[in-house]
């Protein structure tokens, strides 16, 4: 699949802004202190999450003190959900109930992924639309909803497999949204956008 150079052009343009971020950890706490004061997140019982890599927001910090129950006051209130991460097998997305970072361990790239052996147990496998929430990463995004990622279509085939009720809400810093990204026909779009200075119904 051919990738349209507009594409390309702004992908690496939010690319170089996101890595330039020198204190993403704490920038990152702000985003998510915003996602999890949210209503969407509040009512959400089931949510699945992405495991940061390389400059994305990041969020293993979050999904790691769920799991313990080590969350500081301010973040440890919110009502504890069913989390489930996606890992990658061929060239599709798929879905593992998480209950504990013991589960992980890390595969192609350094990325943490289910054991082997723990992914064909029937308790770790939720369909992926039964999730209320599905926390969403990506390069580049625009206010109406634009998402461009990796350029691999990984989170597109999965976000098509959603149900209607469920939300996509990307993670970004504030330099990765642009005025508009170009939307092909497979590109699903986001339901909400959330910064560290913003949130946005898209």
């Amino acid at each position: 699949m051919q990738t349209s150079p507009d594409k390309s052009a702004l992908r690496r343009t939010a690319a170089r802004a996101r890595a330039q971020i020198s204190d993403k950890q704490s920038v990152s706490e702000q985003i998510i202190d915003r996602l999890i004061a949210s209503p969407p997140y509040q009512q959400a019982q089931t949510v699945l999450w992405y495991l940061d890599v390389r400059h994305e927001v990041r969020t293993t910090w979050y999904v790691q003190q769920q799991l313990t129950g080590a969350l500081p006051p301010a973040l440890g209130r919110r009502t504890r959900k069913r989390l489930a991460i996606p890992y990658c097998v061929d060239d599709d997305l798929q879905v593992f109930r998480l209950d504990s970072m013991d589960q992980l361990q890390p595969g192609a790239y350094g990325i943490l992924e289910p054991k082997p052996e723990l992914r064909n147990d029937p308790k770790t496998q939720l369909p992926v639309d039964q999730f209320d929430l599905i926390i969403t990463p990506g390069v580049a995004f625009d206010p109406q909803g634009g998402r461009i990622g990796h350029g691999k279509g990984y989170y597109d085939r999965l976000l098509a497999r959603k149900g209607q009720q469920t939300l996509a809400i990307a993670l970004a810093f504030h330099c990765q949204v642009l005025d508009r990204v170009p939307m092909s026909a497979h590109d699903v779009p986001m339901d909400y956008l959330v910064t560290e200075d913003s949130w946005m119904m898209c």
